[in-house]
């Protein structure tokens, strides 16, 4: 049994954390890897959603909301925290506004695999 492998909770550490659907233009950015973080309206529902992530969690950005077999419309990347400040940006027609600025990174290739040995 000591060669016991769950596969179960390796799919479970892959599943992402958390879910944010983009508009194309966002989403091309992530894709191209020239956006690093994303913002989101400083709500409570949010605070509560963000509250549960930690570092190295993985995340998932889709273009709308794809079904779930739509990979080419899925990016998943690892967060990295969560920052409140206050910006003036077009998607908020231009007003300053506070929100939650969601920092994220790529995952490694390699990232997720369960390597073991006999």
């Amino acid at each position: 049994m000591g060669n016991f492998l769950d596969v179960d909770a390796i799919k479970s550490r892959q599943r992402p954390a958390a879910y944010f659907p983009l508009k194309r233009k966002w989403f091309e950015e992530i894709k191209a890897g020239t956006k690093t973080e994303e913002y989101r309206e400083k709500t409570q529902r949010r605070a509560a959603q963000l509250a549960k992530l930690v570092p190295g969690d993985v995340i998932e950005f889709s273009l709308g909301y794809p079904k779930k077999d739509d990979k080419e419309r899925r990016i998943q990347k690892r967060f990295l925290s969560v920052e409140s400040r206050t910006i003036e940006h077009e998607e908020f027609g231009g007003e300053s506004l506070e929100v939650f600025a969601i920092l994220f990174e790529n995952i490694p290739e390699t990232a997720g695999r369960a390597e073991f040995s006999i």
